[in-house]
């Protein structure tokens, strides 16, 4: 025996096939473990950049007849979520439809057709699958934000109010979210509500575009005195805020107040500062100068249809 290991055609030592036999049998370990689990192997794979050979092995897996309802959920999961990194939506869709029809009771499916659905605009369908899932008792931040930004870009803001408002109470330092609501009660009216959203969001926004909104805010809540305590020191910093400054002491009252805003060398806001100049001339008796400016606005296609409203009809 010893003999044949050591001589001969064969010519290898006893620790040198021992040593192949170990490489083989780790191979078929390593191959094995991989044809069982193709969530490993498609991970593995991925890591490598090699992306379409990952899809390969998890759609062999998922039409494959070994397997139970579990594992080719994972399976197919794994598949959509490659998709929707490679920015392929709309097969990671599919693939998540497939799921479903497989497993319906997994609520996790539901919710991530629900978030590709929105992903990619559709509103109805996205709706549909977070609704289904709120019947379910569902109450999840996931949901709370899918439903409410749905409602939000539908434009029905009292229902997103509501979403947005479950939450934050969750998330309540999410800004984005934040500043949505805060646009959506003062939408609504809610005007307190709006400044202490708009507060909270305040770190993520420019100064300058904190300060406009606090300002329109205060205006809307019919008080045109915070609003101009808020810009007193912004104009100085950036002229172009005159104009909402006009408007400001043009709510109060104080024409030429407003006026003296309105005429400042202002090119971000020159048409809006314009159309109000023209309105406090109209109603001082200027009507003249004002009808040039109003006319000139018009032939711009600046507020044309209140300009007309000031301008003889035209024949």
């Amino acid at each position: 025996m010893k003999k044949f290991f050591s001589s001969g055609r064969f010519g290898l030592g006893v620790s040198a096939i021992f040593a192949a036999l170990s490489l083989t049998m780790s191979s078929c370990s390593t191959v094995n473990i991989f044809r069982h689990s193709p969530l490993k192997m498609a991970s593995y794979l991925e890591e490598k950049g090699d992306t379409e050979g990952a899809v390969r092995v998890l759609r062999g897996a998922a039409v494959s007849p070994r397997g139970s309802k579990k594992e080719k959920t994972e399976v197919m999961l794994a598949l959509s979520a490659i998709y929707e990194k490679k920015n392929d939506v709309v097969s990671a869709i599919n693939v998540l439809k497939e799921t479903e029809e497989l497993n319906k009771s997994d609520l996790l499916i539901g919710m991530k057709l629900g978030e590709l659905y929105l992903k990619t605009g559709l509103l109805d369908e996205a709706e549909r699958e977070f609704v289904r899932l709120e019947a379910t008792e569902v109450k999840t931040a996931s949901l709370y934000r899918g439903l409410g930004e749905i409602y939000y870009r539908k434009h029905y803001f009292y229902k997103a109010s509501g979403y947005f408002s479950e939450y934050l109470r969750i998330y309540p330092d999410d800004r984005d979210a934040l500043y949505k609501f805060y646009e959506m009660q003062e939408s609504l009216g809610n005007y307190s509500r709006a400044r202490s959203a708009l507060a909270s969001a305040s770190s993520a926004l420019p100064e300058k575009e904190f300060s406009v909104a606090l300002a329109v805010n205060w205006m809307r809540d019919n008080n045109p005195d915070e609003a101009i305590e808020e810009l007193a020191q912004m104009t100085e910093k950036y002229p172009e805020l005159s104009f909402f400054m006009g408007l400001a002491y043009y709510q109060k009252g104080q024409d030429e107040k407003a006026l003296e805003y309105f005429s400042k060398e202002n090119p971000q806001y020159r048409d809006e500062a314009d159309f109000f100049k023209a309105m406090i001339l109209w109603g001082s008796g200027e009507k003249e100068e004002a009808a040039e400016i109003f006319k000139n606005l018009s032939e711009k296609e600046k507020f044309a249809d209140y300009c007309s409203v000031f301008l003889p009809p035209q024949k």
